[in-house]
């Protein structure tokens, strides 16, 4: 890819009515869409599962939304901290009252950002996760880019997004196709080298590892 061409896993301009709910929500709308993510959060309870099994320290989490995987990460691994970005004030809101009992303890901590401009110094991480977000990434590469800025060593970065495969109706409709699926390969492939791709149950996942210097 040359520096001056975004890529991105969706093409097309975003309808109002979805940017506001999903992409970027706000208003009664990003209200409405938060409680929609929370209502059957079953992805993320799977994600967490995978996640906690790579003993994690330092954990970063790229569109946070209402703050269920932040809040399940925080319950599953005592060990971890947890610093979560969300571009969406409404979504940081959320994220807050969730993750209130471990905002506390000083183990989560909320922050606005966006994927392709992470709030944070080079190698602070040993995992960088984002679930159901990267195909509403501005810009692909940059997101990945700065996901592997942040990554120390032999960090892991993990991407998980609605499964084909999935049993839920919706889950499958919102799938990736093929193509953009390839595309997100090639991508990771390109910024951070060899990347496993596999099927969970409710999940479609990606993940790379930051080679040891």
């Amino acid at each position: 890819m040359t520096n001056n061409t975004t890529r991105t896993l969706r093409q097309g301009r975003t309808p109002r009515l979805l940017r506001d709910t999903f992409l970027l929500p706000r208003g009664l709308l990003g209200r409405i869409g938060g409680r929609l993510m929370a209502r059957n959060p079953v992805q993320q309870e799977e994600l967490a599962g995978l996640l906690v099994t790579l003993s994690p320290q330092e954990v970063c989490e790229i569109g946070s939304g209402p703050g269920i995987l932040a809040k399940l990460m925080a319950e599953r691994c005592p060990a971890c901290r947890i610093d979560v970005v969300d571009p969406s004030a409404v979504m940081r809101a959320r994220a807050e009252r969730r993750c209130r009992a471990a905002i506390e303890e000083g183990r989560v901590v909320v922050h606005s950002g966006a994927a392709e401009a992470l709030p944070f110094a080079d190698a602070r991480f040993d995992l960088v996760a984002a679930v159901n977000n990267v195909a509403l990434w501005p810009d692909l590469d940059a997101g990945l880019r700065e996901a592997r800025r942040v990554l120390r060593g032999g960090g892991r970065v993990v991407i998980s997004w609605h499964s084909a495969t999935a049993p839920d109706k919706m889950q499958r409709r919102l799938a990736l196709s093929e193509a953009e699926a390839e595309t997100l390969t090639r991508a990771m492939d390109e910024v951070f080298g060899t990347v496993q791709r596999r099927s969970l149950t409710h999940s479609a996942v990606w993940e790379a590892t930051v080679p040891q210097t």
